[in-house]
């Protein structure tokens, strides 16, 4: 993240409190006064934008066209139980998503009035978790250790974004403590996983597979037990991110694969969190007189998660980079299975095939760590030549 976040943040670090704004007491003062005056302001702004609709409409009196319904495969219980394809609503957050980052787009998006509460009730959620642990954050009065306990609760359960942002601080114990970045550092490696039967449905439904998801596993309401499961076998979650998680399974023909579901309403949290952020982020340049617009620090944030969020686009990187690296075979990236991915533009369940390896830190052979710099700085290097 680029340092201006850092100058952003420099203001509200508790470990430097000869560098907060002046006239304030307490960087939690601050977020309070924000928490009320941000959604109150998107409130304004969406009665504003509603009556400048309502006076810019014609005098006709025919309802403006709906946009056209998308028929995605999806799997629904519908009388009399039955499993069948169905039109359905599209989610305009997934369609923000699917569209990529545009700055102006969002910004028409929350101008719609229906948007306000959605941002107001995002607000008080960011507000009744963040405020406690922020208070935990400068209570001197807790053991350093522990101070960031509560707060890396806090952001990993507000989501993906916050998470990344957690991430990003933990890598500056100049501006979090090293207890804190310390702490921090935990939402790099462990992130609370969702509930398994969440993540079976979402796979079922994505892949409009009416049967069980392996022998004897797990059939959405109103599925069929009895016909061919999805998979020969599905095996536990191996690894939980702040986008997702991952499992382990086996398909018909005998391949080993990862498995990787999208958290709910992820679409829904990110694009909120934009406006959120961004919001915040204006109000800051206000108080702070910046010269520089730190406001464009969401717009950075959020478009590398929107990618993330794009499984088709990671799908299709990853044929990318094999075919920049195919004059060095000892480089690899797991192909995907699209007969076992969601549709495009809206998947939630991405396949591909399983790959064993190591973490860089779990090599011990100086030998082997010296080859795999050269190689890391051949693969680096050598697209850059062509």
């Amino acid at each position: 993240m680029p340092s201006l976040v850092m100058s952003a943040c420099r203001p509200l670090c508790p470990w430097h409190g000869a560098q907060r704004w002046q006239g304030m007491h307490s960087p939690s003062l601050i977020i309070a006064l924000l928490c009320v005056l941000v959604p109150s302001t998107a409130f304004l702004a969406a009665s504003l934008g509603r009556h400048k609709l309502a006076a810019e409409a014609p005098a006709s009196s025919s309802p403006l066209p709906r946009p056209p319904r998308d028929v995605v495969r999806r799997v629904a219980t519908v009388a009399p139980l039955v499993v069948e394809e169905v039109a359905v609503e599209d989610d305009p957050y997934m369609e923000q998503v699917r569209q990529g980052f545009d700055r102006e787009r969002l910004q028409r998006f929350f101008r719609e009035p229906s948007k306000a509460l959605d941002v107001a009730s995002r607000w008080t959620e960011i507000a009744s978790v963040g405020y406690p642990a922020l208070r935990a954050w400068e209570d001197e009065s807790i053991p350093p250790e522990e101070r960031g306990v509560p707060m890396r609760a806090a952001l990993a359960s507000l989501g993906p974004v916050f998470v990344k942002v957690g991430q990003t601080l933990a890598e500056r114990p100049d501006l979090v403590g090293m207890d804190g970045a310390t702490e921090l550092r935990k939402l790099q490696t462990q992130n609370q996983p969702f509930a398994d039967e969440v993540a079976y449905r979402n796979i079922l439904e994505d892949l409009g597979h009416r049967g069980p998801l392996a022998p004897g596993g797990f059939v959405l309401p109103g599925g069929d037990p009895a016909a061919r499961p999805l998979f020969r076998s599905f095996g536990p979650r191996v690894a939980t991110a702040s986008l997702g998680q991952v499992y382990q399974a086996e398909t018909w023909e005998g391949q080993k694969v990862a498995v990787k579901v999208q958290r709910a309403n992820v679409a829904r949290q990110v694009v909120l969190d934009w406006q959120c952020l961004k919001s915040l982020l204006d109000v800051g340049n206000f108080l702070w007189k910046r010269t520089d617009d730190i406001s464009l620090i969401a717009d950075t944030a959020i478009t590398g998660i929107m990618e993330e969020l794009d499984y088709h686009r990671e799908a299709a990187n990853a044929i990318l980079f094999l075919e920049r690296h195919k004059e060095q075979p000892w480089i690899t990236a797991p192909r995907f299975l699209p007969e076992y991915t969601g549709p495009v533009g809206t998947a939630r369940v991405l396949t591909m095939e399983w790959i064993e390896g190591r973490r860089v830190g779990q090599i011990q052979d100086k030998a082997e760590q010296l080859r795999l710099v050269n190689m890391a700085v051949e693969a680096f290097v050598s697209p850059t030549l062509r």
